[in-house]
Parts: structure tokens; sequence; C-alpha cells
């Protein structure tokens, strides 16, 4: 991690973030992994890196209101589509979590990233988990919110149910009427994203490789969290509707983790904080990022 001027790291905490003017439109960027192209967005080019994973069903978009905040306070900010969404490719054979972490892990390698931090939402969070596991020499911090992190048990009736739920020509409907139950609070871009969302689902290959990531066991995911020594964030929406309690979903990842955890509840926030509060987001997630200690308390 580079070393920061503790003034002018005061100054940038004290700016209120919404008034940090947007860099410049991010750079698109691909890579080649086993059975197809990633996409991903660059923001800055200097500074630390912080490669940012999206959930299931979600896009690389999600992080159109974060990655200006962290590119502001001195960050490269990498921002992917999982496989089989967004602009990344839809022909690939698995869907698991564990494979999303590959990706993540390849992009790190085609950047040469060292010392990363891994931003993780929904899937994505188990996602990361597993990425710093698989390669511990490229990540330095953890930032998981509203992470799913192993089975559920929802899993159990959810799964028979998907190939239902989302078949074709009704699902992309289906997922957006469900998405749209996830924010607490809209952000004001809120329809147009939302509707891009759905559209993208609409292109072949896409809503199948939803229905694969939500039949797929996070057990891999789940069977090396105790192994994790890099220090860890845990956010959690208070009101996300995807856990019976996000508190106390928190508490017990809390439990999971190997490794410093710090775990903040923001209230009044569903399962997207990054464009629901993308100011407070920033301010937890950058005092995690420059915190060197005392993480577990």
């Amino acid at each position: 991690m580079k070393t920061l001027n503790l003034a002018s790291l005061e100054s940038k905490m004290l700016t209120p973030l919404a008034a940090v003017p947007a860099p410049a439109v991010p750079e698109r960027c691909f890579i080649e992994v086993g059975g197809g192209r990633i996409a991903y967005d660059r923001y800055g080019d200097a500074g630390a890196a912080v490669v940012c994973v999206p959930g299931l069903g979600d896009t690389r978009a999600t992080w159109r209101a974060l990655a200006p905040l962290l590119v502001a306070a001195g960050y490269t900010v990498y921002a992917m589509d999982l496989r089989g969404h967004g602009d990344s490719d839809a022909r690939f054979e698995q869907y698991a979590a564990h494979d999303i972490a590959d990706d993540v892990v390849a992009l790190m390698a085609a950047e040469g990233l060292r010392g990363a931090a891994l931003i993780g939402n929904s899937i994505g969070g188990g996602a990361v988990c597993r990425a710093a596991a698989l390669a511990s020499e490229r990540v330095a911090r953890l930032v998981l919110i509203n992470p799913f992190v192993r089975d559920m048990a929802a899993d159990r009736w959810l799964r028979p149910l998907v190939p239902v739920l989302f078949a074709r020509p009704w699902g992309a409907w289906a997922w957006g009427k469900y998405r749209a139950t996830l924010f607490c609070t809209e952000p004001s871009d809120q329809a147009e994203n939302h509707a891009a969302v759905v559209a993208n689902l609409k292109e072949p290959g896409r809503l199948e490789a939803v229905r694969a990531m939500l039949r797929a066991s996070k057990a891999p995911i789940a069977a090396g969290l105790a192994e994790l020594t890099v220090p860890s964030l845990v956010l959690m929406g208070a009101r996300d509707p995807d856990y019976p309690n996000p508190a106390a979903e928190g508490e017990a990842l809390r439990g999971l983790l190997g490794g410093p955890v710090r775990v903040e509840l923001l209230d009044d926030t569903g399962h997207y904080p990054q464009v629901e509060r993308p100011d407070e987001t920033a301010r937890l997630v950058l005092s995690h990022l420059k915190q060197e200690e005392n993480l577990g308390a």
C-alpha cells in the first residue's frame, strides 16, 4: 500500500465526498480467461488498486457512484462484470462463485496488481474471499458488502424453483421485479440503470448465467473462509431483504472470516449501499483501506 501524507489524508476525509468531481470516463478493458472474455472498467491510472466485483444479475455499473470517490482519494479502481453479465461473454461452461474468483485473480494478474483491495457485493463478496485465498500475495484487504459466502437456508427451496422463476420469456422481467425490492433508497438514476440491467439479461446466454449462479453451491467459498488472513470490512444494509436479520449475519461473518474483521451496519440501506449511500460507503471503505491496525475492535 502506498504511504500517504497524514495532513493530506485528513483534508480529503473532511471534504464532502458528494462535492468531489467525477473523473474522466473510465477505460473499458477485456481479459481472456478460460472460456471467454471478462469486461472491466479502469478508473484512474495512479494509486493503489481496488478491484470491485458486483452481485449476481447486476453489472459493473453498480460501482458508478463509488468508483469516482475512491479515485478522488488516490486509488485506481477496476470495476468488472461477472462472467455472463454486462459486457462479459455469456458462453462459459461454469458460473459458480469460485469461477468468478478465478476471473478476479486473472484480472489482477493481467494488470500486475499487488497489495490490492478487493470489494465484493452479494455473490461478489464470496468471490473475492476465494480470490484472496487463491492469490494472497496480490491481496491486502477485503470489503464485503452484503456478501453471500456460504449456502443459506433459503437456498433449499429457491434452487428447485430457479428454472421456472427465471425461464424465458419472463425471466428478465421477473429478475427486475425482484431486484427492485432490494433497494431501500433508490439512487437518482435508478430508472435508467434498472432498465439497462433488465435489457442486458434479455441478451442470449445471460439469463442462463443467472440461473446457473443461483443454483451453484457456495461450499467451496465457505470452506476457505477461516484460512483468510487479510483484514476484512463487512458492510451490511440494515434493511436488506435478502437476510432475515442483516445485523446477525454481519456478526456471523465476524466469526467465519479469518483475519481481523470489522462489521458496520448501515441504517435505512438495502442490498446496494454503493449506490444507495455512496458517500457513507466510501468513508467506511477509505477508513478501512487506510487503517493499518486495530481492525478487530
